[in-house]
């Protein structure tokens, strides 16, 4: 943990300081499957080379608990636009929600739960033109937020669920009214990287609901902030 915090630390002064100190974790901790997660992927939101985190993810996978692969390979197999297999994926796990890990850096993500693996299964049936499955998985999505305990931490990541589960139903309307609550919770003197993920989250549907001007608008205001969120973090790609 101390590793990955200093990573965090290390990124807004240059992303070679940032992997010096991730290498001098694995010099220690050669076979600390995080670690090189972490190295992997911050290579990539820095630099859009993928490989080392694909390899890492292929190599350390089973180190790694199940529910954390599952999370791991979403989102590389989402950059990689290999739906198919991420449906393979999904159908693999009977898991019906997943404990949500805070990250190198922590950020909002500290104390908001768990989340819901009918989120990814929604994504997924949305990418590959499914619409009958992504309104199926949208409703398991808003029945699981219906059913959480609010509280001032989990409150705004619920709107952005709700938000993702309204997206996948096909309201629009509510989908974007939901990611606007989810970023007035999370304001960046609250906390900036939980910002970042309200914002994201609300691009992503601003582009599904055809409001392509509004999502560049935010995009654009996470391509300022400080450079540890990394450039593919914040390309338009990371909407899709």
């Amino acid at each position: 943990e101390i590793y990955t915090l200093s990573l965090h630390d290390a990124l807004p002064i240059s992303i070679h300081e940032a992997i010096r100190t991730v290498n001098e974790g694995l010099r220690r901790f050669p076979e600390n499957a995080t670690l090189h997660f972490l190295r992997g992927q911050t290579i990539f939101l820095h630099t859009g080379q993928i490989d080392a985190w694909g390899a890492a993810l292929v190599r350390y996978g089973s180190a790694a608990s199940p529910l954390a692969m599952l999370d791991q390979q979403f989102h590389y197999l989402r950059f990689k636009h290999q739906y198919a297999e991420l449906q393979s994926l999904l159908n693999a796990s009977s898991e019906p929600a997943i404990r949500v890990l805070a990250g190198s850096g922590g950020g909002g993500f500290f104390g908001v739960g768990q989340l819901p693996t009918a989120h990814y299964r929604g994504w997924v049936a949305l990418l590959l033109g499914q619409s009958s499955e992504a309104s199926r998985q949208g409703r398991e999505v808003l029945a699981f937020v219906a059913a959480q305990k609010e509280t001032p931490w989990n409150a705004w990541f619920l709107r952005i669920l709700e938000s993702h589960g309204q997206l996948f139903l096909g309201d629009h309307g509510r989908a974007i009214t939901a990611a606007g609550s989810a970023m007035e919770l999370m304001p960046q003197e609250r906390d900036i990287e939980g910002w970042q993920s309200a914002a994201t989250a609300a691009a992503q549907v601003y582009a599904w609901s055809g409001k392509l001007d509004a999502s560049m608008t935010l995009m654009e205001q996470i391509s300022a902030l400080p450079s540890r969120f990394g450039p593919m973090n914040r390309d338009r790609k990371s909407v899709v």
